[in-house]
């Protein structure tokens, strides 16, 4: 679509796809009545507002710091110290609301609070591959914006096979933090042979490179998310997964956001030759080497209990008699 209609094309492209699932979703999909009583819950909207007025300002800072504003820009600290405000205030929030959006007792507890860290922390990775993978494939190698987008393409079917394959082994033997933990450390790996390669790497190396950080990321989500899962009782399980889910969104968003304004920064003023940015480009790739490490390490207390479902705290007010668990 880009080489032959232009950027534009890919998000016009949405359009018919999203036309074809809301026509599917309002002809076939039939939910099934389930005979419940449903009670009425009291929706946190103090603690989502305070959540986003953290979150907006934070990537704000990261996007502009560096380039278009001073680190030390009296703008840019304004804009760090309104977000450290609003998440102290969505913590005190969360800790007097009777159903808070994000339980902090299970946020705050190793076989959730950790796993979620993980995730966002794999998912800073991910996303500072799959954005910038593309670009050394195009501007440093010179190949076409087709070409450039499926190298990724042997990432994501490492990623896909690393998933399945380590959520295979971890029902038989329940390593959840030797897995993740490796895991971290392979895509951290695949990130280091990432940042050594120039103007003379070919395509084979760069698919290479990428299957091995795919297999780690996949095999790293596996654990986290089924040590999340097992950490809590079934009544919970769908706020840890939407935990993790979260943990992975914030990552994903913070480390475009970090990741594209060092590469911005360590370009500068320089015309954007296949030497600048390659050399900008390798820069990206250590920090990324970096960020994997830092959360291989914060995800070393990892520790869920074989009978962690019996102890762990109701965090969402109990089913009546006439609400069966699902």
């Amino acid at each position: 679509m880009t080489d032959s209609v232009g950027w534009r094309g890919v998000f016009y492209l949405n359009l018919p796809l999203g036309l074809v699932a809301l026509v599917l979703l309002a002809t076939a999909y039939r939910p099934v009545a389930l005979p419940l009583t449903v009670s009425k819950r009291r929706v946190d909207y103090a603690g989502a507002a305070t959540l986003v007025a953290f979150l907006a300002p934070l990537l704000i800072a990261l996007s502009l710091g560096g380039h278009e504003l001073a680190w030390t820009s009296p703008l840019l600290l304004g804009f760090f110290a309104f977000g450290v405000a609003m998440l102290l205030a969505f913590v005190r929030i969360e800790r007097a609301v009777p159903e808070p959006i994000v339980p902090l007792a299970l946020v705050g507890s190793r076989g959730v609070g950790i796993p979620t860290l993980g995730m966002l922390f794999l998912s800073g990775g991910l996303f500072a591959t799959s954005l910038f993978t593309p670009l050394f494939v195009q501007g440093v190698i010179g190949s076409s914006a087709t070409r450039s987008g499926s190298v990724v393409a042997p990432m994501m079917l490492a990623f896909v096979a690393g998933s399945v394959l380590m959520g295979q082994l971890i029902a038989r033997v329940s390593r959840y933090r030797v897995v993740g933990v490796l895991g971290l450390v392979a895509a951290a790996t695949g990130e280091w042979l990432m940042s050594g390669m120039g103007l003379d790497t070919d395509y084979a190396t760069v698919a290479r490179n990428l299957v091995v950080v795919g297999f780690g990321l996949g095999s790293a989500l596996a654990a986290f998310a089924i040590a999340s899962q097992n950490a809590v009782a079934v009544a919970q399980m769908g706020v840890a997964t939407g935990l993790g889910t979260s943990g992975r969104a914030i990552g994903a968003t913070l480390g475009s956001a970090g990741f594209g304004s060092l590469l911005v920064a360590r370009i500068g003023a320089d015309p954007v030759s296949p030497q600048v940015l390659a050399g900008a480009l390798h820069d990206t790739f250590i920090a990324a080497v970096l960020v994997l490490l830092v959360g291989a390490v914060l995800v070393l207390p990892l520790h869920v209990a074989a009978n962690v479902r019996n102890r762990v705290a109701p965090l969402i007010p109990a089913q009546s008699q006439s609400e069966p668990a699902a």
